[in-house]
């Protein structure tokens, strides 16, 4: 069970009690596509969406990666939080205090 003071989170895990801070920061993505008013909405089959999910989305995520991971001290990977990664896709980035407290400063 985890009990937050002050925005800090401590909980008790198998390695001993752990004290961390969490931070929310959204990043939205908002798709449109716009079409000729003769448009029936069948001609392209979604083309438009599916070049967003096979390669914008990819290439978009990759430049997000390598940027944070310039970053040594922290560490980034992809949560999961059940939702489909084609709705949204979370990017844990952590920095973690508890190997090397001198990093503190």
């Amino acid at each position: 069970m985890a009990e937050v003071t002050n925005g800090i989170i401590s909980r008790r895990t198998s390695y001993g009690n752990v004290a961390g801070a969490t931070e929310k920061f959204n990043l939205r993505f908002s798709l449109e596509a716009t079409f000729p008013d003769e448009y029936d909405g069948d001609q392209d089959d979604l083309a438009w969406l599916r070049d967003w999910q096979t390669q914008l989305k990819p290439d978009l995520l990759k430049v997000i990666f390598d940027a944070l991971r310039r970053h040594p001290s922290w560490s980034v990977h992809v949560r999961n939080r059940g939702l489909s990664p084609e709705d949204e896709i979370e990017i844990a980035v952590v920095k973690d205090f508890t190997k090397d407290l001198s990093r503190l400063n």
